[in-house]
């Protein structure tokens, strides 16, 4: 139990990826940290708030609900353009955060790989160990860099299949309810 209050083989691991990795770690782990919040209040915005944001329209649409079907067409089209961007909000932001990512990793291997040039142009041997630890060490930020987008792109396309159905049951219940209604 108390192995499980103590936060060092949590945090000695990491602390250990961000000496290893430089400072360019340190900022692609802002960005995860950042994605992942957004990412996460995405899905409580779908999971508990989006459905009372469709009853609220569909309360909305049934009092404006006439007898042309012109009019209604434009008031359908409102709401489900006032729907899916409720349901957008912050996904290209999302996406361009894991866009990043990458490009962040790419960065720290090549500052990585002139560090190395520098340590082996002043050392002046060409030892083969140095120069495998230096690469070693220097592709670091972008297998880091990787993992946050992959992980990310995961994330992001089962936000948007989620965003994708209940933007057609929205569409679906308008339907429904306009033709009850002028029934």
């Amino acid at each position: 139990m108390s192995q499980l209050l103590n936060l060092e083989w949590i945090l000695l691991p990491i602390l250990a990826l961000f000496a290893q990795g430089g400072g360019v770690i340190m900022i692609i782990s802002a960005i995860i940290l950042l994605m992942w919040t957004i990412i996460f209040e995405r899905i409580y915005f779908l999971r508990n708030q989006s459905s009372l944001i469709k009853d609220s329209y569909i309360c909305e649409w049934r009092e404006l609900i006439t007898s042309s079907m012109r009019t209604d067409h434009r008031y359908r089209h409102f709401y489900l353009s006032k729907f899916r961007n409720d349901l957008l909000r912050n996904i290209p932001f999302i996406e361009i955060l894991i866009l990043i990512c990458p490009l962040l990793g790419l960065l720290g291997t090549i500052t990585g790989m002139i560090d190395v040039f520098d340590a082996m142009s002043v050392s002046a041997s060409g030892d083969a160990r140095l120069l495998a630890s230096g690469v070693s060490k220097a592709t670091l930020p972008t297998v880091v860099g990787m993992v946050a987008a992959v992980s990310g792109l995961l994330a992001l396309t089962v936000l948007k299949n989620t965003i994708g159905r209940l933007n057609r049951d929205f569409s679906n219940k308008l339907l429904v309810t306009q033709v009850s209604k002028s029934l």
